[in-house]
C-alpha cells in the first residue's frame, strides 16, 4: 500500500469514526482508590485495573511507590506491592504475553520522573505486584509519552526526551528486549494501517 493511499485511508478512517453513530456511554462511580494520585502508570489487564506510582499533592508534590489493583467485578481495591522508588509521568500499556484463550497480562512501564529527576528505567508489572526488569531506555530519559501495544511489545511516540519535547518514535520488543528507533515515515504508515482497520470494522458492523 503506497503512502498516499495509506494517508487517504487514515483520513477516511478518522472521518468515519467521527461520523459514526455515537457510543452509548454512562459514567458510573466506583469505590475510591486507596491513594489519590496523578499521572501514574496504569492499565486494564483483563478484569484488573493496575495503578502504580503517581504524584501526590497533600502538602507538597511527592511521588508514590504504591501499586494498587482494582477488581472490576468486585468493585474493590487491593494494595498489592510497592515500587523501588516513587515515580510519575511515565508511559505504560497493558500487554498480553499469552493468548486470547490463556491470557498472561503485564503492565509495561517505561520512564517517568522521580524525586531525583527523570528516569530511563523500564519494567513489567504483574497484577500481584511482582516486577520484572527490562533494558533501560538507551537514549536518555523518557516521560509524558504516548504508548500503544505493538508487535508483542510497544511503540512509544513523542513526549519528552531528556527533558525536551520530541517527535521521535521508539519501539521495545518484549521477545528480545531490544529498543529501536522507528522512522516517522514508518510510524505514519503504522498509524494509517491501524486507522484503516478501524474504518473497515466500522463499515462492516451492522
Amino acid at each position: 500500500m503506497g503512502m498516499k493511499r495509506m494517508l487517504t485511508a487514515a483520513a477516511v478512517g478518522v472521518a468515519s469514526l467521527l461520523c459514526a453513530a455515537p457510543l452509548k456511554m454512562e459514567w458510573k462511580a466506583i469505590s475510591e482508590a486507596p491513594e489519590a494520585v496523578a499521572r501514574p502508570y496504569a492499565g486494564l489487564m483483563g478484569q484488573t485495573l493496575l495503578v502504580a506510582g503517581g504524584s501526590t499533592y497533600e502538602e507538597s508534590k511527592a511521588y508514590s511507590k504504591t501499586i494498587s489493583a482494582y477488581d472490576v467485578k468486585a468493585d474493590t481495591w487491593t494494595t498489592v506491592g510497592t515500587l523501588p522508588e516513587g515515580v510519575a509521568e511515565g508511559a505504560s500499556v497493558a500487554v498480553n504475553l499469552g493468548s486470547a484463550v490463556s491470557p498472561d497480562w503485564r503492565l509495561l512501564c517505561v520512564g517517568g520522573v522521580t524525586a531525583e529527576g527523570a528516569t530511563a528505567k523500564a519494567f513489567l508489572l504483574k497484577a500481584d505486584g511482582s516486577q520484572e526488569a527490562l533494558p533501560d531506555f538507551p537514549h536518555g530519559t523518557l516521560s509524558m509519552t504516548a504508548v500503544a501495544p505493538w508487535n508483542g511489545g510497544a511503540v512509544f511516540a513523542c513526549g519528552r526526551l531528556n527533558g525536551e519535547l520530541t517527535n521521535r518514535v521508539f519501539t521495545l520488543t518484549r521477545k528480545d528486549g531490544v529498543w529501536t528507533r522507528m522512522s516517522c515515515r514508518r510510524f505514519r504508515a503504522l498509524l494509517a494501517n491501524r486507522l484503516w482497520r478501524q474504518f473497515r470494522m466500522v463499515t462492516r458492523s451492522p
